[in-house]
């Protein structure tokens, strides 16, 4: 099944103009920070071994099997928020939950606002001045804004040129805090890489790729992608999608993290989140969204099982 699966992703895939990394290889073997909080989660030290603190939560919502893609973490007055896609015939429908003590979770509600945009959708979300600013990518990059975070406007339909590293498709764009820098997944016609924009005179200016698959490099081998990020103080961190084809070709997505200064340079590229043996989260663990919410680190991800399925899933990593 698993074989079956694959090819039917990947030309899913080519068909639409490698428009969502959502279904590419996956079938193969993702208030901003809490002010009172008193203490660093580990998974914010960049020398931490992350796969030993993320504590998996398994699933937030009953209401949809599986076919759950692109989540979008934001900790909003006291609550943490997630948006999701739920995909039907590759085409996205956005929904939001919320939870005030991390275990109960409200019904999905349905976001239409986005339908339009395109058939993939990808959110990042953050709040400045009690606006809520949402980048949208599936295909191109657009951008967003609403009062409530429930009733959106769209606001750019294409906001960042192209150049040749993301020809074939802008994904999962993930925004500083500032609303100044963003980061997107892009697509050539042969693999994935991350690059860079930053905002000048109201025009997104493209700086090109800054973090590419290492061929030699275990884990992000082969792709990289679906970037989240976190701002600290003096650094930024980030969580992204490492496609790995060492072992096995086809092979799993994992979540790597990675660490900067300034945005533009990464460095201690390590393994976050890994594949289990057996399961739910068996042949990928992919597109991750973090935030910061009631002193802990919180991740919501896209996990595949070994039975095909893909799932919403949450984990959160304290001291």
């Amino acid at each position: 099944m698993q074989n079956t699966q694959d090819q039917h992703d990947v030309s899913n895939i080519f068909s639409f103009l490698f428009i969502s990394l959502c279904t590419i290889a996956c079938t193969e073997m993702e208030k901003d920070l809490d002010t009172t909080t008193l203490e660093t989660p580990a998974c914010l030290d960049s020398n931490t071994d992350q796969t030993l603190r993320w504590q998996r939560l398994g699933s937030p919502i009953t209401s949809f099997e599986n076919n759950q893609f692109a989540p979008a973490l934001l900790s909003y007055e006291e609550q943490l928020w997630l948006y999701f896609s739920v995909r039907e015939s590759l085409r996205d429908t956005v929904y939001l939950i919320t939870t005030q003590d991390g275990e109960s979770w409200s019904e999905p509600i349905p976001i239409h606002d986005f339908d339009n945009f395109s058939e993939l959708k990808h959110l990042n979300i953050r709040t400045r001045e009690n606006t809520f600013f949402a980048m949208i990518g599936g295909g191109r990059i657009g951008s967003a804004t609403s009062d409530d975070g429930i009733n959106w406007s769209i606001t750019g339909t294409q906001i960042i040129p192209t150049a040749d590293f993301d020809m074939y498709g802008q994904l999962y764009p993930a925004q500083n805090n500032n609303g100044d820098q963003l980061w997107y997944s892009g697509f050539d016609g042969t693999t994935f890489a991350i690059g860079r924009a930053t905002l000048s005179n109201d025009q997104w200016i493209p700086q090109g790729p800054i973090i590419e698959p290492v061929v030699n490099e275990r884990y992000r081998n082969t792709a990289v992608a679906q970037s989240s990020i976190y701002e600290s103080d003096d650094s930024i961190m980030m969580w992204y999608g490492g496609y790995d084809t060492s072992q096995t070709d086809p092979g799993p997505w994992r979540i790597m993290t990675a660490h900067s200064v300034d945005g533009e340079i990464w460095s201690t590229h390590a393994l976050a989140l890994d594949i289990s043996p057996s399961g739910e989260e068996a042949w990928s663990v992919r597109e991750p969204s973090v935030a910061m919410w009631n002193g802990k680190l919180w991740m919501a991800y896209i996990a595949m099982g070994d039975d095909g399925a893909y799932r919403l899933r949450l984990a959160n990593c304290g001291n």
